[in-house]
């Protein structure tokens, strides 16, 4: 992935961002009903564009049985969904690949 990042366009680290979604969007991007707009806050690890899209990258430094990250696994996806459909929005570009990194085990990652 770094030699992805050394030949992107542009490559972000740590960028905070902040986004209001109407009740709709937010139930679009989360799939969670909402009576009011929610206020999404969150500090994307890395970004970078590859010319035909970005890459939303999340680190994640649990150290965990099987069982335990599994059901972590899913609650991580929600959120990086989340943070690449505010990207698009605030980026006015398209998210064409999210990742979740676990440090803890470098071999292992999640790409969708």
């Amino acid at each position: 992935m770094w030699q992805r990042t050394a030949s992107a366009r542009h490559t972000l680290y740590e960028v905070p961002f902040e986004l209001l979604l109407s009740p709709d969007e937010w139930k679009a991007v989360s799939g969670e009903p909402a009576a009011t707009p929610e206020l999404v806050t969150g500090r994307m690890d890395l970004a970078f564009d590859e010319g035909d899209g970005w890459v939303i990258v999340d680190y994640k430094t649990d150290v965990a049985d099987a069982r335990l990250l599994k059901a972590r696994i899913v609650e991580y996806r929600k959120q990086v969904d989340v943070y690449a459909a505010c990207w698009e929005r605030l980026a006015g570009a398209r998210v064409k690949e999210k990742r979740i990194v676990f440090t803890a085990a470098p071999d292992s990652s999640l790409r969708w």
